[in-house]
């Protein structure tokens, strides 16, 4: 009888690890295989946000150099200046004309000379002076253009004698019956910008980098020089029919995220998609092993843990059965002492986890939670056990929870991710994997819970770089365009507000030692009305501003309501929500005449990353004002000598130059 017992809980044990080892391995899958799908779905959207960023950086830089071309192009002024060359090619005064327009463009690093080529493709006049150019026909360049009047944007090519890569832009000069008589040839440097562009990425990888490649005939031509290959732009060819690399599958016509093997047979997940109005297309890639190693450290972390349940279990099978065959009379006692011995173990494995981990009932009350859980939220865990899960919750999470709640009950698993509230006030982005469980007769959800606050730092940081190169490219786009300081000062502040998204701009210039507000744009309420900011004064010249001013550098404030700096101000800064500002010096010529001065949000907005960015603009806003004034002082000086040359009789001369003739 007592053999048939002991058979009997030997057999009812051995279904009880059986169930207990599937259950366990099939939650683990069901975890893994949800991690791992989240997991793989962030790395593309990675690598599909930054591959998105560079080709519409790349759109914006290829749009703005031919906004530059259009300045040669149909202008009847360069029309006149070129007739007159071709007429005398040793006239000075037309080419002194013509090297103060090219000296506009010359001023950006991005092109490395400008030349003026007649019909027959010599050239008439270069930019920087080079003998090999001078010497050199471009009677190619003029076929081009003979079959239409528009501005002809050429591939990559290499520079005749030299092994310099450049990307050339070709502007037709017609006579006034639409018949070419020259070209104007501007020889873009892809290493001031385009390539550089192409070479960034936000985050430090072993492995990722970002191609540019175009189409040879059967071949897939690589333009930029590759992080593993030195001197491979123009060098580094691969067949068209290799379908399992990204940079042939993207000729052929894939675009968005593909798995495939890179030039060094490495198995590698990109983005891929063609750069549009160019014959090239982008490559965004990194080496899978790179990519999904998390999820492959994540996968050793269940095996081990479900090793170490199904080890415990088997231990404690195996210690039940022993001491039942020696003891059964004192099964009771020895179920009690086995239980509480497998309570410790339990708690071992539930408070040694990584994850935070919670159990709670349905309607929200907290029954447990291990260690990790409670320093996630800055509790203990006596503070934690009892309350309702929901009051962890953010505002806009409480939203959410009936219906996440109802998902589990549904599904048995349910992954999402969730903002709670830390003690101290601040808001945690969680991901979190919670499943179902009856304990004890009773519905349970058993909820994984991982701080996920660095990736989604992460993730604001490329939004915010997104944001800041929006702002710089409109800003660039504005300069070109508006020769009016005044306007040029509230287009700013508006692209500044509309593009840039910062909660309010305003651009003020020194008078008589005090800044006035010249433009502005955004929320301002009565901030500029009473911000009065003396040079002279000791507390209201301690601001950014004044700073700014005084040292001809920049000065920023990143936490506005606890900068003393800012005590004169802040009343209506805390009205207004500005937690951050900076002010950026305008100098020109060579002297501070006031700043360009942002408001944000955000407390510590203003990191190094984007201060440099902001300095390009300050510098770019500065060479417009000085470019302004100096074509003020050159419309004096030349409406001075006209007067002057009237009263000797020279009036004629001077109106035939001043109308191109």
């Amino acid at each position: 009888m007592k053999n048939n017992k002991l058979n009997k809980f030997t057999f009812q044990v051995l279904i009880i690890l059986i169930v207990i080892a599937i259950a366990t391995v099939i939650f683990s899958v069901h975890y893994y295989n949800g991690y791992s799908k989240n997991y793989k779905s962030e790395i593309n959207k990675q690598l599909t946000a930054i591959s998105e960023f560079k080709i519409n950086n790349i759109t914006q830089w290829r749009n703005e150099r031919l906004n530059d071309a259009e300045i040669f192009h149909n202008n009847k002024h360069i029309q006149s200046i070129v007739q007159n060359i071709l007429n005398d090619t040793n006239n000075a005064e037309a080419k002194n004309y013509l090297k103060n327009m090219f000296n506009y463009i010359m001023s950006d690093d991005e092109y490395r000379n400008i030349m003026l080529i007649d019909t027959s493709g010599k050239v008439l006049y270069s930019y920087v002076y080079n003998k090999t150019h001078l010497a050199t026909n471009y009677r190619n360049d003029i076929t081009k253009l003979k079959y239409s009047n528009d501005i002809h944007f050429n591939d990559f090519e290499k520079e005749m004698l030299s092994d310099s890569i450049c990307i050339t832009l070709l502007v037709p000069v017609l006579n006034n019956n639409k018949q070419l008589i020259a070209e104007i040839k501007l020889c873009i440097n892809p290493n001031h910008y385009l390539f550089p562009i192409v070479k960034f990425f936000p985050y430090k990888s072993k492995t990722a980098e970002t191609l540019i490649v175009r189409s040879d005939g059967n071949y897939v031509t690589y333009l930029n020089n590759l992080r593993f290959i030195k001197n491979s732009a123009f060098n580094l060819h691969i067949p068209i029919k290799n379908k399992t690399i990204p940079s042939a599958m993207t000729v052929l016509g894939k675009e968005g995220i593909v798995e495939g093997t890179d030039y060094f047979n490495n198995k590698v997940v990109a983005y891929v998609n063609s750069i549009k109005g160019t014959p090239w297309y982008l490559v965004s890639k990194i080496n899978i092993d790179e990519a999904y190693a998390p999820i492959n450290n994540r996968l050793w972390e269940i095996i081990v843990v479900i090793t170490i349940i199904i080890f415990c279990f088997c231990l404690l099978s195996f210690y039940l059965w022993k001491r039942q065959q020696y003891q059964f009379y004192k099964i009771n006692h020895q179920s009690v002492m086995a239980l509480l011995r497998s309570e410790k173990r339990y708690k071992a494995i539930f408070e040694g986890a990584y994850d935070g981990i919670v159990y709670y009932f349905p309607n929200g009350k907290i029954i447990e939670c291990n260690e990790n859980f409670a320093k996630i939220h800055g509790y203990t865990i006596k503070e934690i056990v009892g309350i309702d899960i929901r009051d962890l919750n953010s505002p806009e999470s409480k939203k959410l929870v009936k219906q996440r709640t109802e998902n589990v009950l549904k599904n048995k698993t349910h992954t999402f991710e969730v903002e709670n509230v830390h003690k101290d006030g601040r808001t945690i982005p969680l991901e979190v994997v919670s499943a179902l469980i009856n304990l004890d007769g009773e519905k349970v959800i058993v909820s994984f819970q991982r701080d996920i606050t660095e990736r989604k730092i992460a993730e604001n940081n490329i939004k915010k770089l997104n944001r800041i190169y929006a702002f710089i490219s409109n800003i660039n786009k504005t300069i070109v365009r508006v020769k009016n300081k005044n306007e040029l000062y509230s287009n700013i502040c508006k692209v500044a507000v509309d593009v840039g998204k910062f909660k309010m701009a305003w651009i003020g210039e020194i008078n008589k030692n005090k800044v006035e507000v010249i433009s502005y744009a955004g929320e301002t309420g009565n901030y500029l009305e009473n911000i009065n900011i003396d040079l002279n004064d000791k507390t209201r010249s301690k601001g950014p501003t004044a700073r700014a001013i005084k040292t001809g550098f920049y000065a920023f404030s990143n936490n506005v309501q606890n900068d003393n700096a800012m005590l004169p101000w802040v009343e209506e800064a805390v009205k207004l929500g500005f937690n951050s500002s900076i002010a950026l010096p305008i100098i020109v010529f060579e002297k501070t005449i006031g700043t360009l001065n942002l408001y944000s949000s955000e407390i510590n907005f203003f990191v190094q990353e984007e201060i440099n960015l902001l300095i390009e603009v300050s510098n770019d806003i500065s060479f417009a004002v000085e470019y302004i004034e100096n074509e003020k002082l050159y419309k004096n000086t030349e409406l001075n000598l006209i007067k002057s040359e009237k009263s000797i009789g020279f009036l004629p001369k001077i109106q035939l130059i001043l109308s191109g003739q």
